[in-house]
């Protein structure tokens, strides 16, 4: 056993090669993919947007438990407004 103030040793054990690199256990390797990205198709959804003018607060009127809700941010009343928002997929 080293003594703590001793030399340090370092070990390399390779454990596969992955693209001509020598990957250690542990080592994370990433992947990247060139396959086209799936467009998101935007459209008109009802949202409830904060009145008060400094918070940014709003939420999707789907999401909302109560028939007129208060902004969960600052607690100032909601108006219903449409915005243009990407389609969330419901599966």
């Amino acid at each position: 056993m080293d003594d703590l103030m001793g030399e340090t040793k370092f070990y390399y054990f390779p454990i596969k090669e992955y693209n001509g690199n020598n990957i250690m256990k542990g080592d994370a390797v990433m992947s990247f993919s060139r396959k086209p990205k799936k467009t998101v198709q935007e459209v008109d959804t009802n949202v409830w947007a904060c009145t008060n003018e400094d918070c940014a607060g709003w939420m999707r009127e789907s999401y909302s438990f109560n028939e007129v809700p208060e902004c969960p941010l600052c607690q100032s009343p909601m108006n219903k407004e449409v915005r243009v928002l990407p389609e969330l997929d419901n599966s």
